[in-house]
């Protein structure tokens, strides 16, 4: 850290499955924080959560209670990472090799496998959006690219248990100045959110449901420039999907010269909405096609049974 190279903690993958493992309030397993830095005469660590979360402790600060964090940073005992992280990554000078022995804080730390970047995964078909006529139901005749994960069973597309799996439909819909969305959608358990992977115009944007259940669940879109969830200003606090029940979900997006303004709804009520430049919308991570409506999820708990796109 003194020489100024990143450092990574990864938080233990069988934390919510470990009866014994005792985790903070809102620790989430299967996620990676920044080490920033260490003082050494009181043995205690400064740490970052990309999140950006804010958090404050019920009672002193520790393991039970958790740290107190503004804007994601957050300091606690050396001891008490140890406990928390499985695993680190560090920066060196040196191209990675297989034989590279890794240096770690403990020997219960063992060098985490880094998986390559994801890659956009093209739909199957790529057809010019001046196809729509009227509304067009996008899972006819649709296959999922098997690189993604998702899957199609009895006509109805399945998420799959893989992180920032995205799926994207077959047309383009850059060129169109509005459309809508229609999906209905199924969350069989509730563990991850489903986020709806849109265009507007040669930007790409995603709206998410009930994503960041760590941060107690949001739902909104997902990043505006460097504002990005679960700390965006506007965005909706707590699930809003709270059966196994099936439900539809409609997004409108209007594109006008320089500006944007998404619009959602829940089952036929209003849900959230979002106006501003164009050019602050963002869409980081998802490996996804630009120009391409798609669905991007974590875990295997959704079921979409209907797309439908018009142009308005």
């Amino acid at each position: 850290m003194s020489e100024k190279k990143l450092v990574l903690l990864h938080t233990r993958r069988d934390a919510g499955k470990n009866a014994t493992f005792v985790k903070p309030p809102g620790w989430p397993d299967s996620h990676t924080f920044a080490l920033f830095g260490y003082d050494a005469a009181k043995r205690i660590v400064h740490c970052f959560n990309p999140w950006g979360n804010d958090f404050k402790p019920n009672g002193r600060p520790g393991l039970a209670t958790g740290y107190k964090t503004e804007g994601g940073l957050f300091d606690m005992p050396l001891a008490e990472l140890m406990a928390l992280f499985g695993n680190m990554t560090y920066e060196t000078d040196e191209p990675f090799t297989a034989s590279a022995a890794p240096i770690v804080a403990s020997t219960k730390m063992v060098p985490p496998v880094v998986p390559a970047a994801p890659q956009p995964v093209p739909p199957s078909i790529k057809s010019p959006s001046t196809a729509l006529k009227g509304e067009t139901d996008l899972l006819a005749a649709f296959q999922p690219d098997p690189r993604s994960g998702w899957r199609l069973e009895g006509g109805q597309l399945r998420s799959p248990d893989k992180f920032f799996a995205a799926t994207s439909f077959p047309l383009n819909l850059a060129d169109l100045t509005s459309y809508a969305v229609r999906f209905t959608i199924r969350q069989s358990e509730a563990k991850e959110g489903i986020t709806v992977l849109l265009p507007v115009g040669d930007r790409m944007t995603g709206f998410a449901l009930d994503g960041y259940p760590p941060a107690g669940h949001r739902t909104g879109i997902y990043q505006v420039k460097d504002n990005r969830m679960p700390n965006q200003v506007g965005v909706l606090q707590g699930r809003q999907i709270k059966d196994s029940n099936p439900h539809k979900l409609v997004i409108i997006v209007r594109r006008e010269a320089d500006k944007a303004r998404i619009e959602s709804m829940l089952d036929g009520q209003p849900l959230y909405q979002w106006t501003g430049e164009l050019d602050k919308i963002e869409l980081p991570k998802w490996p996804i096609e630009p120009g391409h409506l798609g669905l991007g999820t974590h875990k295997d708990d959704w079921t979409v049974s209907e797309v439908m796109v018009k142009p308005l």
